[in-house]
């Protein structure tokens, strides 16, 4: 079995990031646009593009504070 990854990227808005990643980089939401809404809008949403998997996660504060939380990372990737 090949090995599959899915980054977790923190945005502030996850219905705008979602819709830039489906309208411009043409990525899919698999099962629906956007998974779980709190008073903010949508939470949390799985983006895919010909394997390629992504996950948008709201962040509630700002997006670079100087000290990171221990399940947050860096990612890069090359297209």
């Amino acid at each position: 079995m090949a090995w599959k990854t899915a980054p977790v990227i923190g945005t502030r808005d996850v219905l705008s990031t979602a819709g830039y990643f489906c309208s411009k980089l043409g990525f899919e939401c698999p099962g629906g646009p956007i998974t779980g809404v709190g008073d903010e809008g949508p939470i949390y949403a799985v983006l895919n593009r010909r394997g390629a998997e992504f996950h948008l996660q709201i962040r509630r504060r700002r997006v670079f504070p100087v000290e990171r939380e221990s399940i947050e990372g860096d990612g890069y990737v090359f297209v």
